[in-house]
C-alpha cells in the first residue's frame, strides 16, 4: 500500500520525522502569496517519507476559509450589530436585524448599497451549497462582505388621501409604531367632530389608521359624526310663543357643523324690543371643546 502525507497548515515542523502510515502526517504549509513552504521542504529521507524507494503519494488537505460578513444599516437609522463570521461551505443563519428607521418597515438584506430588492430575508441561511440565492457569499478570507438593509417608507400623513366632508385634522395626525410590515397612524379629528369605527380612541376624537409598508398612500376614514350641542334660550324674563324649540320654547340642540334652529317667534317682554340671541356668558360657555 502506498503511503500518503497530508498538506496542511501548521507554524512549525521538525526536519527530523519519523515514518507516518497512509493517512496521517504533516509535511508542509505553502504561503500562495509569497509562493515559499513554510517551513521548508523536509528532506527526502526514510525519517520523512517512510520509505527508501518507490512512490509517496502526497494528498492535499483542505480548510475552509471563513470571512466576516458586515451589517449596514443605511443613513437615519439606529442599532447596531456585531459583524459575524462564517466558514464557506457551512449553512449558517444571518444574524437578525437590529437595526430600526423611524417610519420605516425593515424589508431584508442586499448586497448592493442603496439597492431596493431583497436578496436574503431576516435571518436567512447562507453558506449551503450550490444552493441559490442562499450561497456562499465569498471565496476569499477579505475583504469583509458588505449586507446593505432594505427599507420600505412609511406615507408621511399628509401625503394620505382625505376623504369627502372628512373633518380630519390632518396637522395632528401622527405616525406611530411600525410592525409586521404595517405602517400605523393616530388620525386626528377635526374639533367637533369623531369617529365611530372599530379602531377609534375611547371619546371617539381619534382613531388608528394602517397602511402595507411601503404604500406610499392611503384613504383616510372620515370623522363623519358631529358631535351633539345642548342649546338653551334664556328669555330673561320675557315670554316665548315658539313652537319648534321644544320644552316650551326654551331648549333645543344641534348637530356640530349643521344649522342652529333658532325659535320661530321672537320672545316678548313688557316695555322691551327683542333685537336678537347672544352667547350668554357663563362659566359652561367658556369650556370651549367639551
Amino acid at each position: 500500500m502506498k503511503n500518503k502525507i497530508f498538506l496542511t497548515s501548521v507554524l512549525a515542523l521538525s526536519l527530523a520525522m519519523p515514518a507516518y502510515a497512509e493517512g496521517e502526517g504533516v509535511v508542509t504549509y505553502y504561503n500562495p502569496s509569497t509562493g515559499v513552504y513554510t517551513p521548508p521542504a523536509p528532506t527526502c529521507d526514510s525519517g520523512t517519507l517512510g520509505v527508501t524507494s518507490g512512490t509517496v503519494d502526497l494528498e492535499a488537505m483542505w480548510e475552509a476559509i471563513q470571512y466576516n460578513i458586515h451589517f449596514n444599516g443605511g443613513a437615519d437609522t439606529s442599532g447596531s450589530m456585531e459583524k459575524q463570521l462564517v466558514t464557506y461551505d457551512t449553512p449558517t443563519q444571518l444574524s437578525s436585524n437590529q437595526f430600526t428607521k423611524a417610519y420605516n418597515v425593515f424589508k431584508g438584506w442586499t448586497r448592493t448599497q442603496n439597492g431596493t430588492t431583497v436578496e436574503f430575508a431576516d435571518g436567512a441561511t447562507i453558506g449551503t451549497p450550490n444552493q441559490v440565492p442562499d450561497e456562499n457569499l465569498s471565496t476569499t478570507e477579505t475583504p469583509d462582505v458588505e449586507l446593505y438593509a432594505v427599507w420600505d417608507a412609511c406615507a408621511q400623513p399628509a401625503d394620505l388621501t382625505l376623504p369627502d366632508n372628512a373633518h380630519i385634522n390632518i396637522s395632528q395626525t401622527t405616525m406611530g409604531a411600525v410592525s409586521n410590515n404595517k405602517c400605523t397612524y393616530t388620525v386626528k379629528c377635526a374639533d367637533g367632530y369623531t369617529y365611530s369605527g372599530a379602531t377609534a380612541s375611547n371619546d371617539g376624537t381619534s382613531y388608528t389608521f394602517e397602511t402595507a409598508a411601503g404604500q406610499t398612500t392611503g384613504t383616510l376614514f372620515a370623522c363623519s359624526t358631529g358631535n351633539s350641542i345642548d342649546l338653551t334660550y334664556d328669555l330673561d324674563g320675557g315670554s316665548s310663543t315658539a313652537t319648534n324649540t321644544g320644552d316650551g320654547g326654551t331648549a333645543r340642540s344641534c348637530t356640530y357643523g349643521g344649522s342652529v334652529t333658532l325659535p320661530d317667534a321672537a320672545p316678548t317682554k313688557t316695555g322691551y324690543k327683542f333685537k336678537g340671541w347672544k352667547i350668554k356668558e357663563t362659566p359652561a360657555n367658556n369650556n370651549q371643546g367639551d
